[in-house]
């Protein structure tokens, strides 16, 4: 929780992120080294100690590798890989992630999308908010929302690695019990189809709107939002909308219907693979008509203003004069 606290300074993230420790390999115990210099006082040694050369690692992938393994419980003898539970780990994530990492914590997040159902507030609600937080740097779009199958790279990285495959860990907190016909089903991930009746969605109302903001984030760019439309997120929206009680997540609700449903201008010579940092104006989504209402998406922004501010303004209120589109 200390670590969770302090890292609310962007300084003191800067510094986690270049932090590295020095360790033992030590393949035969869990976790696989032994951090010589981070042995507190009161605790015992390995026995047999570790030999070889100590190597320097970076700091983020053990505390992403140590939260992992706090979650995990031996079925067997009933015991923690970890003696904590590490949850309060998910706030550090958090705020490193919103320190303006550019790429640092995008490849990380794949270890961590898994937990946006967890049991525990903390955990989920501190990687829910990382997951929306590496939405605001655009170039990891395309890395957040490929396969594992995927390869794609994260600027200014260009080393290709696999996909974080991170949109069937943001819908699942937002999708219920309903049932879909068979050409609905068909676009939802593996993960999303044949949910049993006892689905519940997320309990939390800050964290159904910080999924639903992600979501709004992912359609910044014509290939992310043609990824959100073939996999199913405006039918889990379209559901979800019918049970929402919240006000402001039912305006969220109807931006991003607002965003998926808008008809796009035709591809021009010139144009790009659709992952660029280009925002939504006029020049790229043109109104569409659904249900007999017109759809408007507001407000455009030169690629030189794209930066987390400007992201941020998709979040915020439209004009009381907008028209949204029913859902």
């Amino acid at each position: 929780m200390l670590l969770s606290n302090i890292t609310s300074h962007a300084s003191t993230c800067a510094s986690l992120l270049s932090l590295k420790v020095p360790v033992l390999l030590n393949p035969s115990a869990t976790p696989p080294y032994y951090p010589p210099q981070s042995r507190s006082g009161t605790s015992i040694p390995p026995s047999p100690y570790p030999s070889g050369d100590v190597k320097d690692v970076q700091a983020l992938p053990l505390l992403v590798q140590a939260f992992v393994q706090g979650a995990k419980v031996d079925t067997t003898s009933e015991q923690r890989t970890r003696k904590g539970d590490l949850h309060f780990l998910a706030s550090v994530f958090a705020n490193v992630s919103m320190s303006g990492t550019d790429g640092e914590l995008e490849y990380p997040l794949s270890e961590l999308v898994v937990f946006t159902e967890h049991a525990d507030t903390i955990r989920r609600g501190g990687v829910t908010s990382t997951i929306k937080h590496c939405a605001f740097h655009v170039p990891a779009h395309k890395a957040i929302l490929f396969s594992e199958t995927e390869r794609a790279s994260i600027p200014p990285s260009t080393v290709p690695a696999p996909g974080i495959n991170a949109l069937p860990y943001i819908l699942l907190p937002l999708a219920g019990p309903e049932e879909f016909d068979l050409d609905d089903q068909e676009k939802l991930h593996e993960e999303l189809q044949l949910l049993p009746e006892t689905k519940k969605r997320e309990v939390d109302d800050v964290l159904r709107l910080t999924h639903v903001e992600t979501l709004i984030l992912l359609c910044t760019t014509r290939a992310g939002r043609e990824c959100l439309r073939s996999n199913g997120v405006y039918e889990i929206m379209r559901v979800m909308h019918i049970s929402e009680n919240v006000e402001n997540i039912i305006e969220h609700i109807e931006r991003l219907v607002n965003l998926l449903k808008g008809e796009e201008a035709p591809f021009q010579d010139g144009d790009d693979d659709g992952w660029s940092h280009r925002l939504l104006n006029a020049d790229t989504v043109t109104p569409g008509e659904s249900n007999g209402q017109t759809e408007a998406v507001e407000g455009s922004m030169d690629d030189s203003e794209l930066n987390t501010a400007s992201m941020g303004s998709l979040l915020a209120d439209e004009d009381e004069d907008e028209m949204i589109v029913e859902v």
